[in-house]
């Protein structure tokens, strides 16, 4: 069992309940504080290897927290995405492979391992002959060798290999700057005193005949030269107390009236058809781009067909903004948001009007069950883009377009807020 599972009980019963409780926490705290809380209780058993690597994964989050982006999909392709380079320090020792070892340099190199069992090309690796336009699981060694496009493809891949191989030998012999020791296995009593030919073309082989057994090509001394080093004494290091925002974290999300605890199927199907609609650019009048054979593409789809829906993808002289990104302070607070989809106008450069479309994947009866959970959520991407874009409100529309209902939905802030109030 994982040893943040205790941790992550405390959202409840169900991974359901769970997912929905951490994605409560990230929006208001962010990747980086949610994962920085949840290694803590592990902090005091972890290894130094283990806490570099916890700093480096909380570091990277907290990169993505900056970027304004909260889908937990697109966390996990940055995580994906990130790559650690680490400086090996001083009177370090470390163990890779050659091809690892590419383009970095080091003190004293050692090589006690070069390859001297099978020799380069090794027919039994020639699996697939390839020509310009064919290619052919080969059948045995006789049979190839004897037809010539087979024989040809067979010979290009042998350069191929030997080539290779030559590439990585170079690659082993020159990554020491003071002392590169090698060290080859014994030669085989058949082998000795017979050049590197094709019967036994090994790496070790090649450095074998290339030189005799006690070769040195520097100086032996070498390390004489190198000025000892000396070790430095580390202060203590204060231990800052956990900072405090200056300002809460919400998101648009958060606002709407009704938490809906989708179950899991549920919530995949809104993120894949929110990832169909993300595709869909401008529409010529009657174009239905064909999608994808899922339920979520058969939704998208039949949602294209309905004049209404298929209205907001005809190209009306806007500019096309899809998940549109959002960072500022609302309420005094910190918003992070992403906008599915928007359109802005303008005349002569100004802006003048605005349009946001959220699609909402929620099976209701009637527009009216969408307004009571969604109003507060529109209004609030309402006063951000009135803001990011340095307009009055009055000036940003938002539409809900519902795949359930096949509908676009005319939102009034106002006027559904005070309806919502009086209830």
């Amino acid at each position: 069992m994982s040893p943040v599972m205790a941790t992550l009980e405390k959202y409840g019963e169900g991974w359901g309940r769970r997912w929905d409780g951490v994605v409560r926490e990230i929006q208001g705290r962010g990747y980086a504080r949610f994962v920085s809380a949840l290694v803590a209780p592990e902090w005091g058993r972890m290894k130094l290897y283990g806490r570099r690597r916890a700093e480096d994964l909380i570091a990277a989050l907290a990169e993505f927290d900056r970027t304004g982006e909260a889908c937990p999909r697109a966390a996990a392709n940055w995580i994906r995405g990130l790559q650690v380079n680490q400086a090996p320090g001083v009177a370090a020792i470390q163990v890779m492979t050659i091809h690892k070892s590419k383009g970095l340099g080091f003190d004293v190199v050692m090589l006690p391992e070069l390859p001297d069992r099978l020799q380069v090309p090794n027919a039994g690796d020639f699996k697939v002959a390839r020509g310009t336009d064919w290619l052919l699981q080969v059948p045995g060694k006789w049979a190839y060798l004897a037809h010539p496009e087979t024989k040809s493809a067979y010979d290009r891949w042998a350069e191929s290999q030997k080539y290779e191989t030559l590439c990585l030998l170079y690659v082993a012999l020159t990554r020491a700057k003071r002392g590169l020791y090698l060290f080859l296995p014994e030669e085989p009593a058949a082998r000795r005193g017979k050049p590197a030919g094709e019967r036994h073309a090994t790496p070790a082989n090649l450095v074998r005949q290339s030189m005799d057994l006690n070769f040195s090509g520097s100086d032996q001394n070498w390390s004489v030269s190198v000025p000892n080093s000396e070790k430095v004494e580390v202060g203590k290091t204060l231990k800052l107390p956990e900072g405090k925002a200056q300002r809460t974290r919400t998101s648009p999300s958060s606002l709407k009236t009704v938490n809906m605890m989708e179950a899991g199927t549920g919530r995949r199907l809104g993120i894949e058809i929110h990832r169909l609609f993300e595709k869909v650019g401008w529409l010529s009048p009657g174009e239905v781009p064909a999608q994808s054979f899922s339920a979520a593409g058969k939704i998208v789809e039949d949602c294209l067909k309905k004049k209404e829906i298929h209205k907001i993808f005809e190209n009306d002289g806007g500019e096309l903004y899809r998940e549109q990104a959002f960072e500022l302070i609302y309420q005094n607070k910190w918003m992070s948001g992403v906008v599915d989809r928007l359109h802005l106008y303008r005349n002569a450069g100004k802006i003048i009007r605005i349009a946001i479309f959220d699609f909402k994947t929620d099976r209701v009866k009637s527009p009216a069950d969408l307004l009571v959970r969604y109003t507060g959520q529109m209004r609030a991407y309402q006063s951000a883009m009135s803001q990011v874009f340095g307009v009055d409100s009055s000036m940003v529309e938002c539409r809900i377009v519902s795949t359930s209902l096949g509908e676009v939905i005319e939102v009034n802030v106002e006027e559904n807020q005070r309806e919502l109030d009086l209830l």
